[in-house]
């Protein structure tokens, strides 16, 4: 007698794809089963042509799937739902980006999208030829 391997598949436990959305109403839609097959999200047992699934690979995808709570140390969370509505504890977000520009560059460049915001024709008037549109002024390559 053969020892079982984990990998082994017994053969009562495949199930089509609607034999799933049958046994699991609510849980699985046909699209969801189907995408992620697709994309190589939910595996599955070839049986001839036939993409058969099983209850461990169900729970391998939805495993998966599975999004945990965020738990911040030392913040305690309101009982009331509409206690703490905004949020003072979290950081303040950068007025600006540092690009490794310099102070000039970042100038010339901040010009040059003003110029072409400007430029733009706007949709409800008629087209401009691309002639009457002033020119950019080039940015000075970065030393």
């Amino acid at each position: 007698m053969s020892e079982q391997r984990p990998t082994d598949v017994d053969l009562e436990d495949l199930l089509t794809i609607d034999e799933v959305l049958e046994k699991w109403p609510g849980k699985f839609t046909d699209n969801m089963l189907r995408t992620a097959i697709a994309r190589d999200e939910l595996g599955y047992v070839r049986v001839g042509r036939h993409k058969k699934l099983t209850k461990t690979l169900l729970n391998d995808y939805l495993s998966r799937r599975l999004v945990k709570p965020c738990q911040a140390k030392g913040v305690e969370h309101p009982s009331s739902n509409s206690a703490g509505i905004g949020s003072t504890e979290s950081p303040e977000s950068p007025q600006s980006i540092d690009t490794g520009m310099s102070p000039e560059l970042r100038e010339l460049a901040a010009e040059a999208l003003i110029q072409r915001r400007l430029n733009k024709p706007s949709s409800s008037s008629p087209s401009s030829s691309p002639g009457t549109q002033r020119p950019i002024r080039k940015l000075p390559k970065a030393s």
